[in-house]
């Protein structure tokens, strides 16, 4: 399933196939490139797209970082894929789409700087932990596959059958896009939150409209994807890496910082957790005094020595 032709017209950047199908990629160049840094690789989350990037590039962007962002299969201009939506094929992805002409013939991806969030820092990991001498720095922010989401557990059981699925997610979306925004922040009446809602909401209903394939997408996603079971690669990083960067609101609802920062250190004692107090799932991306701090500390980690090389 692919997005409607006049949808995907609109769509900033390029499109390269790969195994499964088209992914869209936009990379950022800035006027003055900084010297002996790789591409900074950046991973959106389950029902988001890359554009949610768009601050963090204008930040490193002006910090001399060329960067790419791409869509995940199933949202924003990407194709959906047939077969199960799990770590093997989001991987698989990126690894196809780092290893086309047209990015390799853009810059050099031989090592790659490499940050996801939510669902995106699942992929990252899983990619870091199968690829790891191609990631020269790791930034997780509240990353996927240590636990579910509360009550989650019925919803991945409904995922494994997509037309379960479906009616299940389209029951959950009838008390509203925007209700079901607000578990994602720390303070949902945060007066940044409160302009940001009505104009996601609007975005999320486009793309269900023009993307047939996004509900399925999410569905197989939910059902397939390792979301409490990625213990392994997690054990592969802590063996693999000297240190990442774990960026976490300490009021993230959706993946609990409580529960699962501890399961993540008892994986990979390595990591180096900075806690955002008082963010939740993705107000880093919204609220300004968080998103300073995220590129804050991300900038520092990724400008910092590498004790992986």
């Amino acid at each position: 399933l692919v997005p409607k032709d006049a949808f995907r017209a609109k769509a900033p950047g390029k499109f390269v196939q790969g195994t499964h199908g088209r992914t869209h990629y936009q990379i950022a160049s800035p006027e003055t490139p900084a010297e002996g840094l790789p591409l900074l690789v950046c991973i959106h989350g389950i029902s988001a797209e890359g554009a949610v990037w768009s601050h963090f590039v204008k930040y490193f962007n002006e910090k001399g970082r060329t960067i790419l962002t791409y869509d995940l299969f199933g949202r924003g201009f990407s194709d959906s894929a047939g077969g199960p939506n799990n770590l093997d094929l989001f991987v698989t992805q990126l690894h196809e789409l780092l290893e086309s002409a047209d990015v390799q013939g853009a810059y050099s991806t031989a090592t790659i700087d490499l940050i996801g969030v939510s669902l995106g820092g699942g992929i990252a990991a899983g990619f870091a932990a199968k690829y790891p001498t191609r990631v020269r720095k790791l930034v997780l922010v509240a990353p996927a596959g240590l636990g579910l989401p509360s009550g989650g557990g019925i919803g991945q059981a409904l995922c494994k059958s997509p037309g379960l699925g479906k009616l299940a997610v389209k029951i959950s979306l009838l008390g509203g896009v925007e209700n079901g925004m607000k578990n994602s922040f720390g303070n949902p009446t945060d007066p940044e939150v409160v302009a940001y809602l009505p104009g996601a909401a609007a975005r999320a209903k486009e793309i269900d409209e023009n993307c047939p394939g996004y509900l399925a997408s999410l569905v197989s996603t939910l059902g397939h994807f390792p979301l409490d079971s990625m213990q392994e690669q997690f054990i592969t990083l802590g063996a693999t890496r000297q240190s990442f960067l774990v960026v976490w609101g300490d009021k993230d609802k959706v993946v609990d910082f409580f529960r699962d920062s501890p399961r993540l250190l008892s994986h990979a004692p390595c990591a180096h957790i900075q806690v955002l107090r008082g963010s939740g799932h993705i107000d880093h991306f919204v609220i300004s005094r968080f998103r300073d701090q995220f590129h804050t500390v991300t900038e520092r980690y990724l400008n910092g020595p590498d004790p992986n090389m």
